[in-house]
């Protein structure tokens, strides 16, 4: 399978409807991201250190979800950035205006990241793009606000840190729920007056959102 075949795959099951979206994943190659034969199947994938790269019906939904605040020269983050692919597809659909900014814990994963994304488009990291080391759980303020989040990873409650660093009208995306136990996509919204609300769309079974040494650890 290719990535082309892939993004007919996501467009005749409905996961992706809109042009923007539809035009993001066709221009990055996941197998840049992640190389490996299941490249293109839509399954997660291990990437090592206890960490996956989602389904790409996942990052189909979540650019979806997003799509109305990954506009140009929006400021967005990426929470457990991990292999860096869908970072690098939120980028794209700023068309690599404003700040796009994954985070990660595991050094290993944001060089192995950086990596692929010089493959893909050295320019933009470190001008529009940034992938640092840090712990997800607490954002990364030095570019905030953000017009959207996305969180890779599950965690039990709306995270408060993470909601602060939402600007008005932005949307955080969010797996809400205990490993191992029933989690939902949530969508966390903060008005032009700053009132925060939220909403639940479906279930879904994510890796933890931890600490460095509870995730090597498993």
């Amino acid at each position: 399978m290719s990535q082309d075949q892939l993004v007919r795959k996501l467009i005749s099951e409905g996961v992706i409807r809109s042009q923007e979206v539809i035009r993001a994943l066709s221009q990055v190659d996941r197998g840049i991201f992640f190389n490996g034969s299941d490249a293109y199947r839509d399954k997660p994938q291990r990437i090592g250190y206890q960490a996956t790269i989602s389904a790409p019906h996942m990052h189909g939904y979540a650019l979806e979800y997003l799509k109305d605040h990954l506009t140009h020269n929006a400021h967005v983050l990426d929470v457990g950035s991990g292999s860096g692919y869908l970072t690098a597809c939120m980028a794209q659909m700023l068309d690599f205006t404003g700040k796009t900014v994954g985070i990660e814990h595991i050094p290993q994963l944001v060089q192995q990241s950086i990596e692929s994304f010089e493959r893909f488009n050295a320019g933009k990291i470190g001008h529009s793009v940034q992938i640092v080391r840090g712990d997800g759980r607490l954002g990364f303020s030095r570019f905030a606000p953000y017009k959207a989040i996305h969180v890779g990873a599950c965690i039990e409650s709306i995270p408060e840190s993470l909601v602060e660093q939402l600007d008005f009208g932005g949307r955080m995306m969010v797996p809400i729920g205990k490993y191992g136990k029933t989690q939902v996509i949530t969508l966390v919204d903060k008005d032009f007056e700053g009132r925060v609300s939220s909403q639940t769309t479906f279930n879904v079974a994510y890796v933890p959102l931890c600490d460095m040494e509870k995730q090597i650890n498993g």
